[in-house]
This record gives structure tokens, sequence and C-alpha cells, in this order.
């Protein structure tokens, strides 16, 4: 997901943004790096160390608590089997792990043997490992795990939805490859047993949830993929009542609480460019025009009518973005920030190279003119980081990290490290390693800077420690993430605390590193060192 010093955004990066739906970030673009150029930006900043402040509670911001791993990690003291996780024997290398959701200190994962064959050949026709399991990752205990391949479809990766209040979680085929059985759906899914209700699945049609919260569901659903078959007479009747009499493809709103009966469909063949679920409805915006849709009643009220053409619709927490990317890639992108009633709050331009994202209380923009945090409420910069020197690459700004104590913003920049060696632990090529910067999220200052491979990013942060993952493995087939690479590097100095090269697929499980094997069995990883707790608050 990252990009190239001087590469514009392609059809590709277009497409990710314009499929991103409520519950995503803003903008996800820049949390897996790819940095392919040997470009140098400098941004002149003085480096003020220190460990994140933290939260108002004392400890992670989104509640996730990620083990303090401070020294190089090593196997802890339980292994889970593929047998434990309720799974049949399968041949090495032909499992994969998908981790969906967490739930408390727990977390959902799916397993697939059909989703390796890209990478192995492997094929599993009867989708035995088609599987959906709760575990602890921290005590390795297993709560539950039952046979999802009547969703799954043996080809398509799976989302969730949590409700942890409710205690259900709607989990949701999200896209067919091919491989294996073809049929598509969603079902709800209780948090305490495993057991599945609701379950909507068909042959014929892809249901696909691309949307969930405490009170509402919105399924988009089109006809005839081109992949998959079945023998099920009842399939075209399945697709018959998801669809109607549409030939096209179609946007269903549920009440969370009734997945059988729509409160709302579309009636405009599916055309609608963008969606965001709010508090009380759905906001639709299709040509220009954006209309709310009542959750209760299914009635429409108009939101704004002269918005652009193209314009698209995204929601991060109470606040609705909609961007429009302009005439071509050459000019000006442009982003509004709007209250759910449709009042405008703001607007300001950005240019396509990277695309705004949301953290630390700012909206982020990167440009060649540096970093600009410009403030969520009124669109304001708070403080600007011009980059200094000669400089082609454009820094990346990664989105809120998993178990982060504080709102600061991380920064991968084309910056490199100047003579082998210099302000690291000589770990890695310091000719080839990048700047990664802590700035503070107020003042824009910089908190800590570290020297990292281009080809990695942060994937979690503990009270102290950045976790870096490097060699990213990543199918965007499957929709599964692994490592062969994490590195550990201090929030107060940047130094780079230990290196761990596995061969085996490393990968965060909720709070907790785990290696998994080639028999698909599960290790997690610890740091055996006792340290006494010195870390400067």
């Amino acid at each position: 997901m990252g990009g190239q010093g001087d590469r514009r955004v392609d059809g590709a990066l277009r497409a990710r943004w314009h499929r991103a739906s409520f519950g995503r970030r803003l903008v996800v673009a820049a949390t897996a790096l790819v940095v392919a150029t040997a470009a140098v930006i400098g941004l002149g900043l003085a480096t003020q160390p220190g460990y994140p402040v933290g939260g108002a509670s004392g400890g992670p911001i989104d509640g996730l608590v990620v083990d303090e791993l401070r020294h190089r990690p090593t196997p802890g003291p339980w292994r889970l089997t593929t047998a434990a996780l309720g799974l049949p024997e399968v041949s090495d290398g032909c499992l994969t792990y998908s981790v969906l959701a967490s739930v408390g200190a727990d977390v959902l994962v799916s397993t697939s043997s059909q989703l390796a064959y890209t990478e192995t050949g492997c094929y599993d026709e009867r989708g035995r490992s088609e599987r959906l399991v709760r575990l602890d990752p921290l005590a390795g205990t297993v709560r539950w795990s039952v046979d999802v391949s009547e969703i799954s479809g043996g080809g398509g990766t799976l989302a969730a939805f949590v409700d942890e209040a409710r205690g259900d979680a709607i989990v949701s085929t999200t896209g067919l490859y091919g491989y294996g059985r073809g049929a598509s759906g969603y079902a709800r899914v209780d948090l305490a047993t495993g057991a599945l209700a609701d379950v909507t699945t068909s042959d014929d049609a892809t249901p696909i949830v691309e949307a969930a919260d405490d009170g509402l569901v919105l399924v988009s659903v089109s006809p005839a993929p081109v992949y998959g078959y079945s023998d099920d007479p009842l399939a075209g009747a399945a697709a018959e009542a998801l669809l109607g009499s549409q030939s096209g493809p179609r946007t269903l709103l549920y009440r969370r609480d009734d997945l059988g009966t729509p409160v709302w469909s579309d009636e405009q063949n599916g055309d609608i460019s963008s969606s965001v679920l709010l508090d009380d409805g759905l906001l639709v915006v299709s040509g220009g025009t954006g209309t709310v849709i009542d959750g209760a009643t299914g009635d429409e009220r108009s939101w704004a009518d002269d918005l652009s053409p193209s314009a698209q619709a995204y929601g991060v927490g109470d606040t609705v973005f909609v961007v429009d990317f302009g005439r071509g890639m050459d000019s000006r992108a442009e982003v509004s920030a709007w209250s759910p009633d449709g009042t405008e709050r703001w607007r300001r331009p950005f240019d396509q190279d990277r695309l705004p994202v949301v953290t630390g209380g700012c909206v982020a923009f990167s440009d060649r003119t540096g970093v600009h945090c410009a403030d969520l409420e009124t669109g304001d910069d708070r403080w600007v980081v011009e980059r200094t020197g000669e400089s082609r690459g454009i820094p990346l700004v990664s989105d809120s990290r998993p178990g982060r104590w504080d709102d600061d913003v991380f920064v991968q920049t084309f910056s490199a490290r100047s003579g082998r060696g210099a302000g690291g632990s000589g770990l890695g090529d310091p000719a080839g390693d990048r700047a990664l910067l802590l700035l503070d999220a107020e003042t824009g200052s910089e908190r800590m800077r570290a020297y990292v491979p281009p080809d990695s990013s942060v994937v979690a942060v503990s009270r102290s420690v950045a976790y870096v993952a490097g060699s990213d493995s990543s199918d965007a087939i499957a929709g599964h993430r692994v490592f062969s690479t994490v590195m550990g590097v201090d929030l107060a100095g940047g130094r780079t605390l230990w290196r761990l090269d596995s061969d085996a697929d490393l990968q965060f499980w909720g709070g907790a590193l785990v290696e998994i094997g080639d028999d698909g069995s599960i290790r997690r990883l610890i740091d055996d060192v006792r340290v006494t707790d010195t870390v400067a608050r």
C-alpha cells in the first residue's frame, strides 16, 4: 500500500480508496509501507526523546494491551496444534490464518487451506479447514471453533463486525477468487458459543456486508459471480430473494437485530458511489447528491445536493469526509469535513500523491512541502513540518497503530542514515535504512527518530516499544498478512532493541506476537527477561 517517491497514485490505489467503508480509517494506504526508491527527504527536526504520556486512563487508547517485548522474543510455554483449533489434519504449509477482529483480549481468527492455493498449490475440495476460531492468544486458550465453509466460499476472505455489548459478530465474505466452493454470504456469530444464526448465502449472487454498527448492517449484493458453481436447486431462489427483480447490483439496509427483512433497498440499480453508516441511518452519495435513509423507517431526506459528481463519502467517528479527486491525476484533489446532519465544517485541497490520514486528532496531509496536521474540527493547520534540502520522496503518514498509548503521529520518510552504524544498533543495512519519525500530535516536534528497512512499517505499539515488520508476504487475494522479520524499536530514543528473523510466519494476534509453524501450529513469543519498570512517565 505504500508508494514510490515520484509515482503518482495509480488506478489500484484510487480503487482501494473508493472501496473503503465505515469502520475502516479514512485512509489505510500508508500502513503497509513498501518504499522502493532511494530518494531522500529531510524534515530537519530536533530530537526530543521521551516515552508516551498515555491516555487519560493510563493505558492504551484503543484498550488493546500489546506485549512489552524489550528483548528478543522467544517461544512461550504453550503451543496450539491444528487439532486444538478444531481443524483436520492438513498438509504442511497448506493452512493460512487471518486475524479478523479483537474481542477484549481474545481474537477472532479465520482459517483456510484453500486460500493457500495461490502460494502452495494446496487444495481442499471439501473446505474442511474453513473455520472461525475464538481464542485467547495470551493464555493459548481456544474458546470455540466453528465450521464457516457455508459462508466463506472457500476462496473469499472474511470480515467480522464485532459488537461486544450485544455479544455477537456479523461475519461476511469479502470476495470470491475462484478457489473451492463458490457460495458467498454472511451470518451472525454468537461470541460466547460460536453458534451461527441468520445465515444468508447464495451461489448465484454475492451478498457482502460492507459495514455494520450496533444498530444497522449494510449489505451489497451483486448477481452472477464469475467464479463458483452449485447444484443446489434453491440457489436461484436465494439470489432472487436478495436481488429482487433487479439485474444489477443492489444495496440493502438491515436492522442488526433483524437480518431477514431490509429496512431499505436502493431502487437505482446499484447506482451508489459511496455510503456511510450514521448513528441513526445511512448516508448515500451518488451523482453529486447526498441522501440520508432513516434507519428505523427507511424514509429518505436530503443531506446535500451540491456535491461534485465524483464525490466520495467516508466516515471517521462523528465526521463525514467528502473527497473529490478532481479532473485527472495532475489536478489537486479536495477533501471536506461535514457533521452528520449535513453541515459543512471545512474544506481544503490536497495532492493526490498521498491521501490524508486521520491520526492523533489530525487530518494529516503529506506532500512535497512536508507534513501538515490539520485540526479535525476546524481544518486549520495545527502544525507544519517543512522538508529541508533536496528531496524527491514524499513522506508516508501511518494511521493509528494498535496498542498505542498516545496520539502521536508516525511518519516514514525517505531520509537515509548517513554512514554505516550511525545513530543505531548496526542491525540491518544502514546504507539502505530510512528514517521513521514519531511526531508530537500537538506541536509536530520530533519525539523519536529510528532507522528501519525501507520495506517495513509499524504494525503495533506497546508502552515503550514500536514493532516494525518487514518482508511482508501479504497475499492480496487471501487477505492475510504475515511477516518474516519483526523489530522492536525503543520509543524513547529510536534504538533498535532487537530483530527477529524467522523462517516461520510471524503475525500479531491482538496483543501477542505469534509464530506459525509449517504444520499450522501456533506459538506465542514472549520476553522472558524480567525488567524493573523504569519507564519515564
